[in-house]
């Protein structure tokens, strides 16, 4: 619970900041890394706990985290978990800023949390930061694993004191660096989380992408292997999807068909339907056929209103005419 214990309180800001109407007290989804230090140090002593910060730092140098500090801090006081966790968020941020020779996991998944969410936005200044803390979490992961504990188990250890996904991060960044022709980049980040990551077929796929800058059919080999080896796999839709999405702007036409062709088979749902949709108009786009552009943006138009939920039809006639559309 411990290393969990900070992310959950940040994955619960993430859901507010999306959806402020869900129910959360202020201080469940404060931003702690704004409050000023007069702030952290008042709310404490509304708790009973009266510190500054230099007792506050005397006392942190016994403990190696700020969980183990939090514990002993309060460890004869009968409080409910509520005013508990009012402590430890305070306790923690303080920890963060004045405890920076003494790092510990929970602190660098917290930091790590939070570079994730400014690079998502786009708001990260320097790109040296995210790239620095990827390094570091190798680091770590490497340090683990070279202890004999399984690579998996490292990554999905260190992934319970985050918030976010951290496959998915890391999955994302890579594509990003490849959009962006930092092949060598992402070459190396493929090669170092490898070994810790468990949906091996999309980093694969990521693989292919830079196979496909030099030799494209051997990309297009990968590939259908990939589509092959994942026929039962839950993903298999999903897959499917992101490989036409990446044949859609970089792959050949004909294996955009082929994998289309297979594809329209697996759909469930209106969502599904209109998710192949996006990437078939995507892919004419990028090749200037501006009539089959219009028609299937034309299919879009009369299948707004439609419950993306809703099971789809096989004999929907949008799926007749997507078909030929795409054949033709």
């Amino acid at each position: 619970m411990d290393i969990e214990r900070r992310a959950l309180y940040t994955s619960l800001r993430i859901s507010w900041l999306q959806d402020p109407t869900i129910s959360v007290e202020d201080w469940q989804v404060e931003d702690y890394r704004e409050m000023p230090y007069s702030v952290l140090f008042e709310r404490l002593r509304d708790k009973g706990i009266n510190l500054d910060r230099i007792n506050f730092m005397s006392l942190a140098e016994q403990h190696d985290t700020p969980e183990e500090f939090c514990r002993e801090l309060l460890e004869n006081r009968s409080l409910e978990m509520k005013t508990y966790d009012q402590v430890y968020l305070v306790i923690f941020e303080l920890w963060r800023r004045l405890m920076t020779d003494k790092p510990c996991l929970t602190v660098f998944c917290d930091e790590l949390d939070y570079l994730i969410t400014i690079y998502d936005e786009g708001e990260i200044d320097n790109t040296e930061q995210i790239q620095d803390i990827i390094a570091n979490l190798q680091v770590i992961l490497e340090e683990n694993a070279d202890q004999g504990v399984d690579p998996h188990n490292v990554l999905e250890y260190v992934a319970t004191g985050c918030a976010h996904d951290i496959e998915s991060f890391l999955l994302d960044y890579i594509a990003d660096q490849i959009d962006n022709s930092n092949f060598a980049y992402a070459s190396e980040l493929l090669e170092g989380f490898s070994e810790y990551i468990s949906g091996m077929k999309w980093f694969d796929l990521q693989r292919a992408r830079l196979i496909a800058q030099n030799d494209p059919r051997s990309a297009n080999r990968v590939i259908q292997q990939l589509l092959d080896d994942c026929q039962e796999d839950s993903d298999c839709l999903d897959f499917y999807l992101e490989v036409l999405h990446f044949l859609a702007t970089e792959g050949d036409a004909a294996f955009f068909r082929e994998i289309f062709n297979k594809t329209i088979t697996l759909l469930e749902s209106e969502e599904d339907f209109q998710d192949l949709l996006e990437l078939c108009l995507e892919y004419h786009q990028n090749r200037d056929n501006d009539g089959k552009v219009v028609a299937l943006q034309g299919i879009q138009a009369t299948r707004r209103k439609k419950n993306n939920t809703a099971p789809l039809d096989p004999a929907d006639l949008g799926l007749s005419t997507l078909r030929q559309l795409m054949t033709n």
